[in-house]
């Protein structure tokens, strides 16, 4: 299985759910849209992890941007925002530590 195919189409995914819960975020509160995002984009960029590492850094910078868009649906910040303080605030660890933890 070729990696960059794996990694695009689980992105591919997350993004799809990220989009879904953008849709009825304003409805949410913060604690069930967290859980959401927990459930349904955390668990594509977690699976399979122990396969991951090691590989080339343009394809981790892809699902850490999937990261970096949660973190924003979540809390409702700008696209041009620094999003290195919302994710220490959110206690989540960037993708390639995610991996090695």
């Amino acid at each position: 299985m070729i990696m960059e195919q794996h990694i695009k189409s689980k992105c591919k995914a997350a993004y799809a759910q990220l989009y879904n819960i953008g849709k009825v975020r304003k409805y949410l509160d913060h604690q069930s849209a967290e859980k959401l995002i927990h459930a349904l984009v955390h668990s594509h960029i977690d699976y399979s992890n122990a396969l991951l590492i090691g590989l080339p850094k343009y394809l981790i910078q892809k699902l850490q941007m999937v990261q970096n868009t949660a973190a924003r649906v979540l809390c409702r910040i700008g696209k041009y925002d620094h999003i290195t303080s919302t994710l220490k605030s959110l206690h989540w660890l960037p993708v390639g530590f995610r991996f090695k933890y």
